[in-house]
């Protein structure tokens, strides 16, 4: 019996309808693990409920599994319609009317079970039930002012509102039994859903490339803020809360916060770990119980917050210390860590989110933010930089705390002891060490703190790198923030801007606009793919880049157009493209580098170099950048060196 049913469907003409369904689903699932979570959350269940109804629909053919499956997958647009455009007036109105629709549509199931291929006005009564909801949707996409996530909501619009309010029209002519609608109709809706499912992922891609760029320019401003408020605090003086005080400042502003804490680690007098609030921004709630408060006003709040010493790891505060991994609330509503910040009052908190300060294995303590208006809740970008931000506060809280100590035992100059752990804490501990590329490199400052900056990136799992090179003029602090705003907006955009002059581009308006002309920079920046062998370089009037061709023995200048970062706003940058091969050597250095000098007077130049890179090409990377160092070295011998030395070398191994 089975075995004769299933012929029966694979000779039907519902045939068309299942190949149709299994491509998409096919498509998805080779492609959708790299779109975004939206295309997931929304396209899995929808795939699974058209999967689940169609195999229904073969043994039983009743019109109500397709009215109610399809009465689903608009409980599943109207939802995530609703979550990301703000729209939630209808919500009421829409939630009995689905409701209604499903309990009549069973009704009359169990009534007649035979109804679908029976009477004709009952089918028609379903495909109208059906047709009302979508009709509803497309209304409210279109005539409903949005807000929120607009740009994913205004890319799927036409396609789910035009696109189901078409494909289900004929049914009200054609019925659910006819071979028309499972021939023609329904494989129409399913093309329909798949390219809203595709729209979702492209556009979940291109919204994160979009938010990395366009939320730069306020992520740039927190960090320049952060970092002039520390420097300007530093050297002028030594109170820590002072400090802290700015940090929350630009925490809060950085994602629109309604109020932000830094607590710290302590000791209590019971030698228990406690998080102490040291400064505060704006209205912050705490997610912990408050007795004997006016829980209407928000100062006694503060006050008694203030007070507070929270053991670890009790709370959603202590539980983020002592784990050291960040807690995000995006909805605190039902979350029972929120427990206490439910009720309409000064207490209440829509979104939370507690970051840890932790450097080099030590928890300094914990930085945590909220909202506190209904509906208004911190998004997955507003984490992600933060996250990012508290990388910085991090390493500069170990730094204060560094500094601090020294300066309390008489031993440092502040302001070059900060700088010098600001700058050594921006290179990277290692470089990339991959199958196909070799990297070396090697860095030294002249007088105590260095304005030479280098770094490699892995971008796209490791496919491809992004290689930097600059020199900030100047020295200090100046320096040093100059130094933590390039690589800020280098590690913010490098995975989303394909094109290496426009990376240049957004790095000089950052400086540009932040910045006196005064710390300008010189910068090399270049990307490669690890699979093609394809090298992208551009230049902000740095040193050429040396490309030694293990083919012909010789060595290249790689050079294009383009002023130093920070002086001209609106400046262009060039792109030359490179082809390598196994072998090729490229090399990236310094002023102190080519221009050391000896006693003489005389430059140790870029000849020499060339000379170096022919001779000593079989050697790994890291054996060249001792042999370059080490010649310098020699050239020079006991005269003072006046500029920073910075080399880096990769080499094309396979």
């Amino acid at each position: 019996m089975l075995t004769e049913q299933l012929i029966q469907v694979v000779a039907s003409p519902m045939t068309g309808k299942f190949v149709v369904l299994g491509f998409l689903t096919l498509n998805f699932v080779l492609a959708g693990w790299g779109r975004s979570r939206d295309g997931l959350l929304l396209a899995l269940p929808v795939l699974g409920i058209l999967l689940a109804r169609d195999v229904l629909f073969a043994f039983f053919p009743h019109a109500a599994i397709i009215a109610g499956s399809d009465l689903l997958v608009f409980l599943l647009y109207w939802r995530w319609f609703v979550g990301h455009s703000g729209d939630s007036k209808a919500g009421a109105v829409v939630s009995v009317l689905l409701a209604c629709s499903l309990v009549l549509i069973a009704v009359f199931s169990v009534v007649n079970a035979q109804l679908s291929f029976v009477s004709v006005g009952v089918y028609r009564f379903f495909a109208v039930l059906v047709l009302v909801h979508y009709v509803i949707l497309a209304v409210r996409m279109f005539v409903v002012p949005l807000k929120g996530d607009v740009g994913l909501v205004l890319k799927v619009r036409p396609v789910l509102a035009i696109g189901a309010v078409l494909t289900q029209l004929p049914l009200l002519f054609a019925g659910y039994g006819a071979d028309i609608t499972h021939v023609i109709i329904l494989p129409l809706a399913y093309v329909v859903h798949g390219i809203v499912f595709t729209r979702l992922g492209s556009g979940g891609q291109s919204r994160r490339k979009t938010a990395v760029v366009d939320t730069g320019s306020a992520h740039l401003a927190a960090i320049v803020e952060f970092l002039t408020g520390i420097g300007q605090a530093v050297v002028g003086t030594t109170n820590l809360e002072a400090i802290l005080q700015n940090t929350v400042l630009s925490a809060g502003k950085l994602v629109g916060a309604d109020g932000c804490a830094i607590l710290l680690m302590e000791e209590d007098d019971q030698e228990r770990m406690v998080l102490t609030p040291k400064a505060i921004y704006g209205v912050y709630s705490p997610p912990m119980p408050m007795e004997n408060v006016d829980k209407a006003d928000t100062s006694d709040i503060r006050t008694t917050f203030e007070m507070s010493r929270i053991p670890v790891p009790q709370t959603a505060l202590g539980e983020c210390a002592d784990s050291r991994q960040a807690v995000f609330i995006a909805d605190a509503a039902g979350d029972e860590r929120m427990q206490y910040n439910q009720d309409d009052d000064a207490m209440y908190v829509s979104s939370f989110m507690a970051l840890p300060l932790v450097f080099e294995d030590k928890v300094y303590g914990v930085i945590s933010l909220v909202r506190r208006s209904r509906g208004d809740f911190f998004s997955d970008a507003d984490f992600t930089q933060m996250q990012q931000f508290s990388k910085y506060i991090s390493i500069t809280m170990s730094n204060l705390f560094s500094f601090f100590n020294q300066l309390q035992s008489g031993k440092v100059d502040h302001e070059v002891s900060i700088a010098a752990d600001i700058q050594k804490h921006l290179l990277p501990r290692k470089l990339p060490q991959l199958p196909q590329i070799a990297s070396a490199a090697y860095s030294a400052a002249s007088r105590g703190v260095s304005g030479d900056y280098y770094d490699v990136l892995p971008l796209n799992r490791g496919k491809k790198l992004a290689v930097m090179m600059c020199d900030v003029a100047g020295k200090g602090i100046p320096a040093a923030m100059v130094m933590a705003i390039i690589r800020t907006i280098l590690h913010l955009i490098a995975g989303a801007e394909q094109q290496t002059s426009r990376v240049l581009r957004w790095i000089n308006r950052g400086i540009a606009s932040q910045v006196g002309i005064e710390h300008y920079a010189t910068m090399s920046y270049l990307t490669y793919e690890i699979e093609t062998r394809e090298l992208v370089y551009s230049n902000a009037a740095h040193h050429p880049m040396m490309v030694y061709r293990a083919a012909e023995k010789t060595v290249e200048s790689c050079d294009t157009p383009g002023l130093p970062i920070g002086l001209d706003k609106f400046s262009e940058y060039g792109e030359q493209r490179l082809d390598l091969a196994e072998g090729d050597i490229l090399c990236l250095y310094t002023d102190g580098i080519s221009e050391a000098m000896n006693d003489s007077g005389e430059q140790f130049g870029v000849d020499r170099m060339n000379e170096l890179l022919i001779k000593h090409a079989e050697e790994d990377a890291d054996a060249i950048v001792k042999l370059v160092v080490d010649a310098v070295n020699e050239f020079a011998g006991d005269t003072p060196q006046h500029d920073d030395q910075t080399i880096m070398v990769l080499k094309v191994l396979q």
